[in-house]
């Protein structure tokens, strides 16, 4: 699970002394008329309003091991009483440290307007004092500070409490992330992380305000963090991104600064210091098509989990077109070694992990269904499981592959294979036996290389032009592990490809969720996981369980920003 690092003292303290607050509602209105601003048609603007809720206005910190650190235990104020320090009043400069103390807080949160993003293309300044056509994404958005909410707790009675509304300034301090986890390419997998932190852009912010004609000014987020916001102040914005990938259709723009909610961990065994992680606002977007100018694309608001049903269901297609195209038969060629579905897991990954380009992908599943086939009695028999498992065109693929590795090659590429082996602690008697058996031991080698680039050169080192063929034969296996599970589901492939994306999706989940038995007969929530590694490999479990965590129609989600629900 991944976490910012905890930023210096004073702002931690600063952090310590926010208020908590849960996530707002959506709902979609028009923007109010006024003298001089341009009148926004219903449905234009969706507001995220600010939530009273006040169950975020008190709660305990544990921070003994925070206050034990030598510059917050020795430290001695000179315009302040010492009570008044964090130390001070969590037990007093002196005494014992409690492990938790109530804390009263102050919460704020800023209502939250945007329009749909949009493309446009603009001159920007470049090397040499020239302008070079560029072009960015936007988002046009509008805050509003609507105060906040202290809790007065009875001085006599602790346990009467009332909520209050406070009108206090508001600084926002923006930062707008646009990210993907879309694999625009094979190589990527299912899917692969991108994120663009939006950029001051003043000559792109000029062109947007004349093409919006907000009637506002629209600022960008060093502006709009210059002066506090007062009570009942509106402030129109734009977020700005540049060099994000034109085949990206599902992303998502995460906002923090919306909310002083924050989550704080203490540091774990051997560390110094903890983490703090602020909330954040994640609104789901698609396009629907490029337009015969790309720039003018319509981008339409998705809902919490789009994207990822979108991006499951078309995993799903491209596992049955794939299985129907190469005549695999996986459950019948997995039998036929002695392995089910489930004996080919990838290794369970963190979502972190899951998304992280330097993590390669695992190659035991691989390295195990070729070392059950080179155990096959008889040549007849290796070449079957091959044929069902891999398709028509599996022996051939790993016939080469294995060539690639024992066969012999001019000097030069010989040398550099030979060093590449020996990287990986495999040695020239690798293959004096069996030629799979061998291929299966640099397989194991292969799959110990860490990070992803490294894997990458000594594939293309071990393999040589044959690199991408191993590489499909990992595509054919992960195809072939999804198959089985579906027919062990009893889904009707055939009906399955007649779908899009996101149907496709619901049909499989219906029959994953008709095995949950509420008497506690059917599969558990680790089983349901297992079922979403089998069709989806490593990042499976946890795409699923977003794609299923939203209903449809909600298009937004708060939580604590770097950090993955598990």
């Amino acid at each position: 699970m991944r976490t910012v690092p905890v930023p210096p003292l004073p702002r931690l303290i600063l952090l310590a002394a926010m208020a908590l607050l849960p996530g707002p509602r959506a709902t979609s209105v028009a923007a109010e008329g006024r003298d001089g601003y341009r009148v926004l048609p219903p449905g234009v603007l969706t507001t995220i309003a600010a939530d009273d809720s006040t169950e975020a206005l008190t709660g305990r910190v544990d921070v003994p091991t925070l206050l034990q650190r030598g510059d917050v235990r020795d430290w001695k104020p000179e315009a302040g009483p010492a009570d008044r320090t964090l130390r001070g009043q969590f037990g007093g400069p002196g005494g014992d440290l409690p492990p938790g103390k109530e804390v009263q807080r102050e919460a704020w949160c800023l209502e939250f307007s945007f329009k749909p993003p949009r493309l446009i293309d603009v001159d920007v300044p470049a090397a040499g004092l020239k302008m070079e056509r560029r072009r960015v994404w936007y988002l046009v958005y509008r805050v509003k500070n609507v105060g906040g909410w202290r809790l007065e707790i009875d001085e006599g009675d602790g346990s009467k409490r009332e909520p209050k509304r406070v009108e206090m300034p508001v600084r926002f301090l923006p930062l707008f992330v646009l990210e993907s986890r879309q694999a625009i390419n094979e190589s990527e997998g299912l899917a692969a992380y991108r994120g663009y932190a939006d950029r001051a852009m003043p000559t792109a912010v000029a062109a947007i305000e004349r093409r919006e004609r907000t009637g506002q000014t629209l600022l960008d987020s060093a502006a709009m963090s210059a002066t506090a916001i007062e009570p009942g102040e509106e402030r129109w914005g734009v977020a700005v991104w540049e060099n994000v990938h034109p085949d990206i259709g599902f992303f998502s723009i995460v906002v923090t600064g919306l909310s002083n909610r924050f989550l704080y961990r203490p540091p774990e065994a051997g560390a110094d210091d903890g983490s703090v992680t602020l909330e954040s606002l994640r609104l789901d977007f698609w396009k629907r098509g490029e337009a015969s100018d790309p720039a003018a694309a319509e981008i339409a608001i998705g809902h919490a989990g789009l994207f990822e049903r979108s991006t499951l269901g078309t995993s799903l297609l491209e596992t049955v077109g794939r299985t129907s195209v190469s005549k695999a038969k996986p459950t019948q060629g997995l039998e036929a070694i002695g392995l089910a579905w489930d004996g080919i897991l990838e290794p369970p990954l963190s979502p972190a992990d899951a998304f992280d380009r330097r993590v390669p992908t695992s190659l035991q599943p691989l390295a195990t269904v070729i070392e059950r086939i080179a155990k096959a009695e008889s040549p007849a028999d290796r070449g079957r499981a091959i044929r069902d498992i891999f398709g028509d065109a599996g022996i051939e693929t790993i016939e080469a592959v294995a060539r690639s590795v024992m066969a012999p090659a001019p000097p030069d590429r010989a040398e550099a294979r030979t060093r590449a082996l020996a990287a990986i602690g495999v040695g020239a008697d690798a293959f004096d036996g069996d030629t799979l058996a061998g291929l299966a031991k640099v397989i194991r080698g292969l799959d110990r290389v860490r990070p992803t680039a490294d894997r990458d050169a000594a594939e293309a080192a071990v393999f040589g032009e044959d690199a991408g063929r191993f590489r499909l034969l990992l595509r054919w296996l992960s195809a072939a592990r999804a198959a089985a599970v579906l027919e062990s589901l009893g889904v009707d492939r055939a009906v399955l490809s007649t779908l899009g994306p996101r149907p496709a999706f619901e049909k499989v989940w219906k029959e994953i969720e008709s095995l949950r038995d509420a008497d506690g007969g059917g599969i558990d929530a680790d089983g349901r996981s297992r079922l979403a590694a089998g069709l989806f490999g490593a990042e499976g479990p946890w795409l699923m369980a977003q794609a299923v965590a939203q209903h449809p129609g909600i298009e937004h989600e708060w939580f604590f920003r770097y950090e993955f629900q598990e």
